[in-house]
């Protein structure tokens, strides 16, 4: 299925505006700070230090009718941000699923959305499923800290073997290594991570769908704003009759493609034009300068050949000439290998691994897209940081 479907299957349109159609000009009192999963589109992903999509969104139209700001900011991985928010170092999050542990500690709004959750799997390896009593004696997988209803979680504690991993990219290879057999997660936010991690022609789910989940805002038991939770439900339940979070949905789906994962492509391809039209030469050149114009923020090109070797980089000028055939990260992965099969195989698509962030050195979990210039043995990528 194609991202654009997504946001036609909520059966609403964009109004233009309608992302602070609700922000007003009421004197703040204070500013409520929050968090949320850093890779859980639409309602909620990292976006340099902060945290966007839905969920973000419909928390801040809600609070900004009391005058109250809400800085939505990353704090790491999802079960640190839940444990953030239950100890008070965090005032709430955005969008997050109820169980009754965290009801102790947090303090839910009405439900603003649904979200499906499926069972994904290999198309190649999928098997007859009509129930979760279907998963049982199967290898599962998921992502770590995600809860998807307290029934469905009971179920999985007490009857399946499901391993937890950090990363979407990382469940998925997985999946496709035949090292699981299914794959837990929102269906949403699972076919958006098929298409970043270029499995999307793959993988499928299964129906019916394991869950249907609510999603709520949820604001700490230690913070002061928690007194306003049963104004924020009288706001919340007007939000989502006059359609606005189904708008905001289809906003938030079409804007990830767009501009997540569709200007890494760009970017590839108007690296391949320019080659075309100026020669080898002359666009490694251009793809080597570091202020040039095809180093765009944390974007830059490299070109390899089918046997490793590097040809250009924007960001490792020392890579340039060498064979990288062999290049590992720190967990391992010859990512370089995979640059090449995907090349070979498919012209086109993406891999997910770990490399030096260029502004800091520090090594951060990155996907790249690699495509191949036809009637050559080259091809062009370039990559993003997960959390940059």
């Amino acid at each position: 299925m194609k991202i654009g479907r997504l946001g036609r299957m909520m059966g609403v349109a964009w109004a233009a505006g309608a992302l602070s159609m609700y922000a007003g000009d009421t004197p703040a009192e204070g500013v409520l700070v929050a968090s949320g999963h850093p890779e859980y589109p639409p309602f909620m992903w990292q976006e340099g230090g902060k945290i966007v999509g839905v969920g973000p969104e419909i928390m801040a139209m809600a609070f900004a009718r009391l005058g109250v700001k809400v800085d939505a900011i990353a704090v790491g991985p999802w079960d640190k941000v839940v444990k953030d928010a239950c100890e008070g170092r965090i005032d709430g999050v955005v969008a997050l699923f109820m169980t009754d542990e965290r009801v102790k500690f947090l303090d839910y709004s009405i439900p603003f959305a649904q979200d499906p959750v499926a069972i994904f799997v290999s198309k190649d390896r999928g098997f007859p499923y009509g129930s979760w009593k279907d998963l049982i004696g199967k290898r599962g997988t998921s992502t770590i800290g995600d809860s998807y209803g307290q029934t469905f979680d009971d179920f999985i504690n007490a009857k399946l073997k499901v391993k937890r991993l950090r990363t979407v990219e990382g469940n998925f290879r997985d999946l496709l290594n035949g090292q699981a057999d299914y794959f837990i997660y929102s269906m949403y936010a699972g076919l958006l991570g098929s298409h970043k991690a270029g499995v999307a022609d793959r993988v499928t789910f299964l129906k019916p769908f394991a869950a249907s989940e609510n999603w709520y805002l949820a604001v700490s038991k230690k913070s002061p704003y928690a007194k306003y939770v049963p104004e924020i439900n009288k706001i919340l339940a007007g939000l989502a009759q006059d359609g606005t979070v189904a708008k905001l949905t289809t906003r938030y789906l079409e804007y990830y493609e767009q501009h997540v994962l569709q200007r890494v492509q760009r970017l590839v391809e108007e690296g391949i034009a320019y080659y075309r039209q100026h020669g080898s030469a002359a666009a490694f050149v251009e793809f080597n300068k570091p202020n040039g114009q095809f180093s765009r923020g944390d974007l830059y090109l490299f070109a390899i050949d089918l046997n490793g070797k590097c040809l250009a980089h924007g960001a490792k000028a020392e890579l340039i000439g060498t064979d990288m055939l062999d290049q590992a990260d720190v967990d391992g992965k010859k990512f370089v290998k995979e640059f090449v099969n995907v090349a070979k195989t498919k012209g086109e698509g993406w891999v997910d691994y770990k490399w030096p962030y260029k502004q800091t050195g520090e090594v951060e979990p990155k996907i790249s897209y690699v495509r191949r210039i036809d009637g050559t043995d080259l091809f062009v990528g370039c990559g993003f940081y997960v959390s940059k």
